[in-house]
């Protein structure tokens, strides 16, 4: 009995030492992170510049919109997931995109114009508005941590 225990303890510890590890893999939900990336450009005298902020009065900038986790197979909408508001001495339309992985799934970012959600709109100097993204995951993605980029552009 001590020699089996001492075996089993040898080669426990000899794993440890190799670096090599046993364990088992589950996964059960689709994590997606955002990083949220400032547009800026122009010319011609004044410039387009865009901030992004975390509430409507645009006091907190927003860095990160945090989805959670989505299940394949979910769709999922967040109303106001950030506001843009145009810092830029220049009157700009705005349009959105993103870098989600094909294989993920969809996405889809529109603006906020009156009582409705636009894919495009003008933002006035100073001018700030919400944002609603739509997120789908396909049936067949992959499991784990998604990171993509939610680019909103000025021209």
């Amino acid at each position: 009995m001590k020699y089996k225990l001492l075996v089993s303890l040898c080669i426990i510890l000899a794993l440890l030492f190799t670096g090599v590890s046993v364990y088992a893999i589950y996964g059960k939900s689709v994590t997606s992170h955002v990083k949220v990336i400032q547009s800026g450009g122009g010319g011609g005298g004044g410039n387009v510049l865009l901030e992004f902020y975390q509430d409507e009065n645009c006091t907190q900038v927003c860095n990160l919109v945090e989805w959670g986790d989505v299940t394949q197979g979910a769709l999922q909408t967040r109303d106001n997931m950030f506001y843009v508001k145009n810092i830029g001495t220049l009157s700009t339309i705005i349009t959105g995109t993103h870098s989600l992985p094909v294989g993920v799934g969809t996405f889809t970012v529109q603006f906020k114009q009156a009582n409705n959600w636009v894919v495009s709109r003008s933002l006035n100097i100073g001018q700030s508005c919400g944002t609603q993204g739509v997120i789908t995951i396909l049936q067949t993605s992959p499991l784990g941590d998604c990171s993509f980029n939610i680019i909103v552009e000025g021209q």
